[in-house]
């Protein structure tokens, strides 16, 4: 029927199109810009020095699950549950990850300088990484809060502004400090 209400299944199509167009930005252009500054700094710092920043990268990532706790997909349910106390649970979460952070930025510094016996420039590189990673643990917390509320465009905006500043701030750091 030419110009009549659309076929029953064609919105909800659309819709499940927008909404995967939408979490594929949200998704993709972070990991794109990631991609940009891990790609300027092999081309700033040269195979060795890369190497350095590349062992100091994984080591940080490594350590960074200490500072998330793995929390999130909890806190979203328990928000989504109980969404009056989400001001509580949040609240809660933050001082967690506060511990957390803190001992796993300990961990990553005195663990690299020590055993590990890394080079200083890798141990500073490990440790700002680990600091990004630490303030990465609290906006996921954030996070976590506009899903359990339904708020997904909030948190997709947020994610992409968030990997596009830290990707662009990645490479200007790794540019400027080498």
């Amino acid at each position: 029927m030419r110009g009549g209400p659309a076929e029953p299944g064609a919105a909800g199509l659309r819709a499940v199109l927008g909404n995967a167009a939408a979490l594929l930005g949200a998704y993709a252009l972070p990991r794109a810009c990631t991609l940009a500054s891990i790609v300027v700094a092999a081309r700033v710092l040269g195979a060795a020095e890369f190497g350095a920043y590349g062992t100091a990268a994984a080591y940080a990532v490594i350590l960074s699950i200490a500072a998330t706790l793995g929390m999130m997909p909890l806190l979203v349910r328990d928000i989504a549950r109980a969404p009056e106390r989400a001001g509580e649970l949040l609240a809660a979460a933050h001082r967690v990850k506060a511990v957390a952070s803190a001992a796993m930025l300990a961990a990553l510094v005195l663990l690299a300088a020590g055993p590990l016996g890394y080079p200083p420039e890798v141990v500073r590189a490990a440790a700002l990484l680990g600091i990004g990673y630490a303030v990465g643990a609290f906006a996921e917390t954030l996070g976590a809060y506009f899903q359990a509320v339904e708020r997904m465009q909030v948190w997709m905006q947020a994610n992409l502004a968030y990997g596009v500043v830290a990707g662009g701030a990645g490479a200007a750091l790794v540019a400027a400090t080498r």
